[in-house]
């Protein structure tokens, strides 16, 4: 081994007091693998702390945004049960979840620059800061022409269109 490491998953700065969160893996367009996700609940937790950090942007390196679960991470995670105590739901609840969770109950406004793809849960990340509570998103809110609301996509127009 030449000692070399790799770079971070997630990249943090603070400019004129907004906390910047960049998903630093463009070579998977940014796939939300485990690691990745506890970087970006940990710099998200710090930003969250931080009195000097009036609000949060998170964004992606290169050309997406985040393509979505890091599903190459090999291991038994493939041929896992939804039972299994080391399946992929359980990532789910332990991991991705929970971050949602967090950014929703967050009492900083936070912003996804979202800077191209956005699939799976990379699409859960970007609309994450869109809440329906009073203090979040307002009814007149929209992201793909749909009410920001919804916490689902869907091919077929929203009844309220």
């Amino acid at each position: 081994m030449d000692g070399a490491t790799a770079p971070a998953k997630v990249r943090t700065e603070v400019r004129d007091r907004i906390g910047v969160i960049t998903l630093n893996d463009p070579a998977t367009l940014n796939a939300a693998g485990l690691d990745l996700m506890a970087d970006l609940g940990k710099a998200f937790e710090a930003f969250v702390a931080d009195p000097g950090v009036r609000a949060i942007v998170i964004t992606g390196e290169g050309r997406g945004f985040c393509s979505g679960a890091n599903l190459s991470g090999g291991g038994s995670a493939g041929n896992a049960t939804a039972s299994d105590p080391n399946g992929p739901n359980q990532a789910l609840l332990k991991i991705y979840n929970p971050f949602v969770s967090a950014v929703r109950k967050s009492p900083k406004p936070l912003v996804a620059a979202v800077n191209g793809v956005a699939a799976g849960v990379g699409a859960s990340l970007a609309r994450a800061p869109i809440s329906c509570k009073p203090s979040g998103g307002s009814a007149s809110s929209r992201m793909a022409g749909r009410p920001t609301c919804c916490r689902a996509w869907s091919a077929r127009p929203a009844p309220w269109n």
